[in-house]
């Protein structure tokens, strides 16, 4: 995947029913942890933990949305933790509970992010069309383009 678009949600519910009405089919509930370490405006690098491990990911601005860079799995992610921290420095660690949907080409992850919101992670090897956003009911949406760990908490 190398192309991803974030919107916020007012509904998630509204938003996991909308996808099944679509034929979007559920694939995996879990939960992420990802630890950000300082880099320049446009730029993400961060530690991703899920069900299936440890992964380095590096991201883009790219738009609207980010580009995928590199993701590589990691076998020593507290390791890598350490030096990236020394590195760069540590940002900040966000914890999130998703939902997993594939439609047509695409991955679709509604995400509740502690203290951030609910959000919508449409991911792709290319840019999501316009025909896509239509179906999804988020043409005309504005779209994060900004990491997790530059958004303020909600209050």
């Amino acid at each position: 995947m190398n192309f991803e678009l974030k919107v916020a949600l007012l509904d998630h519910k509204k938003t996991e029913a909308e996808l099944a009405e679509l034929g979007a089919k559920f694939i995996v509930e879990d939960e992420v942890v990802d630890t950000y370490f300082n880099q320049p405006s446009g730029k993400v690098l961060k530690v991703a933990r899920n069900n299936k491990g440890d992964w380095l990911v590096k991201l883009r601005a790219a738009g609207d949305g980010f580009e995928h860079i590199a993701k590589e799995k990691l076998d020593d992610a507290q390791a890598v933790k350490r030096k990236l921290a020394e590195e760069h420095g540590l940002r900040r660690v966000i914890q999130k509970r998703r939902k997993i949907f594939s439609y047509n080409k695409y991955e679709i992850s509604v995400e509740h992010v502690q203290g951030l919101g609910d959000f919508l992670i449409i991911k792709g090897d290319e840019r999501v069309p316009d025909e896509v956003l239509a179906k999804l009911g988020l043409q005309g949406s504005v779209f994060v383009a900004v990491p997790f760990c530059d958004l303020k908490p909600k209050r």
